[in-house]
């Protein structure tokens, strides 16, 4: 398993036991597999569901159920819940395979996650990269400085040649 799949399974099942009718809603998922298809970023990942946890994997041969789409389209489908049927209908997210099993995938999707702390956390995040992307230098001017740099030097050579010149004709008189 990759350290992505990991990493999402963690992070996963670490938000869904902040909820307390967690294992009410993860009990009629127990020993269902869903797989989620996210094409643009070229990922798989496969949810098994346990009687008190989710394992994530990165491949799985037969999920009773298989949605895929694109990444922002899997967002709205997974948090807006007045989006999903537009999104199934315009097959933005599409599926094949067990339709009760899209039914509970509601019920599951209806956990009192508290996205607030969630939202604090990707905000903190936001802010900390975009100070950091302030911070550096655009490869253009990098480049453009690496080049000065490089004339300064070449410039530096010919002084210290001509002033060795120089001294070499001023020691001679």
């Amino acid at each position: 398993m990759s350290l992505l799949h990991r990493l999402f399974e963690k992070k996963l099942n670490f938000l869904l036991v902040r909820d307390p009718d967690y294992f009410e809603h993860l009990a009629p998922l127990a020993g269902k597999v869903m797989g989620f298809e996210i094409r643009d970023l070229g990922l798989e990942i496969y949810l098994l569901f346990h009687h008190t946890y989710i394992e994530v994997k990165p491949d799985y041969v037969e999920p009773q159920l298989r949605l895929w789409g694109r990444s922002i389209d899997f967002a709205k489908f997974l948090f807006l819940k007045e989006a999903r049927p537009a999104l199934l209908q315009s097959q933005r997210v599409d599926f094949a395979g067990d339709l009760m099993l899209l039914e509970n995938l509601e019920s599951w999707l209806a956990l009192d996650i508290q996205f607030d702390f969630l939202k604090k956390i990707l905000k903190n995040r936001i802010a900390y990269l975009q100070e950091e992307r302030a911070c550096l230098v655009s490869p253009i001017l990098y480049q453009d400085f690496v080049e000065r740099l490089l004339l300064l030097q070449e410039g530096l050579d010919r002084c210290e040649a001509r002033l060795a010149g120089l001294t070499d004709i001023a020691s001679r008189q």
